[in-house]
């Protein structure tokens, strides 16, 4: 794997764990108080999660 795909890896590793701990603080939020904000923020996060996990397969895979 050459040196750019290498750190693309790395920061789409770290994107991933960041929108994993915003999903939960957000979940966290759903049942503190209701509202369909929370719920459309953890949708939009959640496809991002896996857009990143389905490149990290390619790149893995290279």
């Amino acid at each position: 794997m050459v040196e750019p795909q290498k750190a693309a890896t790395a920061t789409d590793k770290a994107e991933i764990e960041h929108l994993k701990l915003l999903i939960a603080k957000l979940r966290r939020m759903q049942f503190s108080r209701r509202s369909e904000e929370p719920d459309r923020q953890i949708e939009q996060l959640e496809l991002r999660l896996e857009e990143l996990r389905a490149d990290e397969g390619c790149a893995n895979a290279l």
